[in-house]
């Protein structure tokens, strides 16, 4: 626990990912420090930082969220409860009444439209970096989870931009000296840099790794886990945990016919009768994800409960995109059977969307099944009457079929579920300001 002396730390609009960013604020022992945003009409975002930053040692948390950008006045930060679920995030915007400086209104946050979410919070960050630089900090760490524009990190056509370098010059420029991400979708974007990056992948892997072992223990003292890439560029990721639990590994070759687009994908490795966790960095549309869990399938991976039971696949990534179809895709495939994230982006809406997702298509399912079931009842209650008596004319003692009964419902098993590593990243935020070494994170998750 820090004593608060010389560090400050401040997240971004409260629409991005409030709830993290007060976890990490909660290990580290200190409140979030007061800061607000507000928003003109006509879209300009002006930040005030209401706390004295002159010679601290500033974190400021935010991340690249696909969530939409907010509507209102002022949106106040620092001093808040952490929210149970998103429909308790309007709740951040209460102002602390004891500060001279705070507005007397406040606003809740109402999404605006689908888009533009990563660009506002970018833009918000660079933005609050200056205000803190002008303000004569002494070192400023941006903390950003899921760096913005990642996938754009190379000139893969003519006349393509490298935006991942763009936006490593934005964050410098406005006088970012620091950062810490977590699992770069390539790491040469450390490059783009002239300040120190601490790419936390390294550190998300032994998190990853202790959830296997909690929860397939059996599995992996029989070595019935294999290890999968969904793609040749993820293979060092998979053969790294592979390794490290000392189970077989498994790849796919894919093909794109467009971006976020699969045509074809050939498994290289065997997975019969074994346990499949797929790895990745990003989950985005889930289309790779799903096609190569039926891949997997076709391939004769365990059922869970028998041999008519669903494909024991599995999905281990570290952001949890989920965009466009993404939950619907999940939601319908036979293969999937379940997908594990990280809460690098919030996740409460998504867990709740996909059990709604889940449960309408079981009640569906149970619909067309209870009126196949009602038509031959129908028609075998028809050819009972005809049967009814015997060749002496003698009635038989039950001369109709009993009425079909409908099937309980079945359980919606949820298809989605978050690993929480804020403890992981509080430990990097202190590490960082006590000048401790981190290598120590690579292999072990802190408690």
């Amino acid at each position: 626990m820090l004593t608060g002396s010389g560090i400050k730390v401040f997240t971004g609009e409260c629409t991005s990912h409030p709830h993290l960013a007060q976890l990490i604020a909660r290990r580290l022992g200190l409140p979030l420090s007061k800061a607000s945003v507000t928003k003109s009409s006509i879209g300009e975002t002006n930040v005030r930082i209401y706390e004295s930053v002159r010679e601290d040692d500033v974190y400021i948390i935010n991340t690249g969220s696909n969530q939409s950008p907010y509507n209102g006045e002022a949106i106040w930060l620092g001093d808040t409860e952490v929210p149970n679920s998103s429909d308790d995030l309007t709740t951040l915007s209460s102002a602390p009444s004891s500060h001279p400086s705070s507005p007397t209104s406040t606003s809740s946050v109402q999404p605006t439209s689908s888009g533009g979410g990563i660009n506002t919070y970018l833009m918000e960050t660079c933005i609050m970096i200056h205000a803190c630089k002008i303000a004569s900090a002494r070192r400023i760490t941006a903390v950003l989870p899921l760096f913005p524009y990642a996938r754009q990190d190379k000139k893969d056509k003519s006349r393509a931009p490298i935006t991942a370098k763009l936006v490593a010059n934005m964050l410098v420029k406005a006088g970012c000296d620091h950062l810490i991400t977590m699992d770069l979708h390539a790491s040469q974007i450390q490059g783009f840099f002239d300040v120190p990056v601490d790419n936390v992948s390294l550190y998300a892997e032994p998190s990853a790794i202790l959830y296997i072992r909690t929860n397939f223990a059996a599995d992996l003292a029989s070595n019935s886990i294999v290890i999968v890439s969904p793609d040749a560029g993820g293979a060092k990721r998979a053969t790294s945990i592979a390794d490290r639990l000392g189970v077989d590994f498994a790849l796919f070759h894919k093909e794109r016919s467009r971006p976020n687009q699969v045509s074809r994908m050939v498994l290289v490795g065997n997975v019969r009768d074994k346990i499949a966790i797929l790895v990745d960095d990003m989950a985005d549309t889930c289309g790779t994800l799903c096609l190569a869990a039926e891949q997997l399938a076709e391939a004769g991976v365990r059922r869970i409960g028998g041999d008519e039971g669903h494909p024991a696949v599995y999905a281990l990534v570290t952001h949890g995109i989920l965009s466009g179809p993404a939950l619907q895709t999940i939601a319908s495939s036979k293969s999937l059977y379940k997908l594990i994230v990280t809460n690098t982006l919030p996740q409460e809406g998504n867990v709740r969307m996909l059990e709604a997702l889940i449960r309408a298509e079981t009640e569906e399912q149970e619909r067309v099944k209870n009126e196949l079931s009602s038509s031959l009842s129908s028609l075998s209650e028809g050819e009972a009457k005809e049967d009814a008596t015997e060749p002496n004319g003698v009635a038989t003692p039950n001369g109709s079929t009993p009425a079909s009964v409908s099937s309980p419902p079945r359980e919606v098993v949820s298809k989605l579920e978050v690993i929480d590593i804020s403890n992981v990243l509080g430990e990097v935020i202190r590490r960082s300001h006590y000048g401790e070494s981190v290598s120590k994170l690579f292999h072990e998750v802190p408690y």
